[in-house]
């Protein structure tokens, strides 16, 4: 289940970064206008991802040894034990693992940009993007949310596979 629920977490901190940065287009566009280089934008948002990924997920880990202890209490009590959580090792490899992963993202994403041109972003002309994207088929059913999610699985395939993957092996 940790694997699963890891995984999950993934998916959504990758999903939300990636949405974030392509919303962010028109200010690397706006950067690269006033006269700042790829490299101080991504050295710009590189640490501000990290700062933000570091905070977060240390006070995670803090928050979770508080969490742990009220949800096992009982379960240690009628065992006649005291429950002993050790945080540093495991709580170390969370945020090392958390704020690599997120500094992959964003370097990834950002690096696509050297090749943006401001003009091109700022006319509308073209947008960043993560990846090619094929035409979508259009997709005409009522409001209503059967109608919404069929859209959603024929807009985003992989999403939807990779949703029901979670839900078989949970």
């Amino acid at each position: 289940i940790g694997i699963i629920v890891l995984l999950s977490g993934c998916m959504i901190i990758s999903f939300m970064i990636r949405n974030t940065m392509i919303a962010d287009a028109k200010k690397v566009a706006i950067m690269k206008t006033v006269g700042y280089s790829s490299g101080d934008i991504i050295r710009m948002y590189l640490g501000f991802y990290f700062v933000v990924s570091f905070l977060s997920s240390a006070l995670g880990v803090v928050v979770s040894v508080f969490l742990s202890k009220l949800v096992l209490k009982s379960a240690f009590d009628a065992m006649g034990k005291t429950p002993e959580i050790v945080i540093l090792i495991p709580g170390i490899v969370c945020v090392v693992g958390v704020v690599g992963f997120v500094l992959l993202i964003i370097g990834s994403i950002l690096l696509k940009t050297r090749k943006v041109k401001p003009v091109s972003i700022l006319s509308d002309q073209s947008e960043i993007t993560t990846k090619k994207r094929k035409k979508r088929c259009q997709v005409k059913v009522l409001f209503s949310p059967a109608g919404i999610a069929i859209r959603t699985i024929v807009r985003n395939p992989k999403g939807t596979i990779g949703i029901l993957c979670k839900f078989i092996f949970w």
